[in-house]
């Protein structure tokens, strides 16, 4: 994003609405940053490039827990 960094953007969305679900896509996937998206409440954090089942695996874990 040329403004603003997804962890950036993710406390934003989790001051509007604490209870969203926010999974992060990192093209920059450090250990740290994912696990600083993970501190600041994202459900789930995938390095780019992944797989679409690493992503269906994701979303219907989420979908399991409403």
């Amino acid at each position: 994003m040329p403004k603003l960094d997804g962890v950036s953007a993710l406390r934003i969305i989790k001051k509007i609405n604490p209870d969203v679900r926010v999974i992060i896509f990192s093209g920059n996937s450090s250990y740290h940053e994912m696990q600083d998206a993970l501190d600041f409440g994202a459900s789930v954090c995938l390095a780019k490039p992944f797989q679409i089942r690493d992503l269906k695996l994701c979303l219907t874990a989420l979908m399991s827990e409403e």
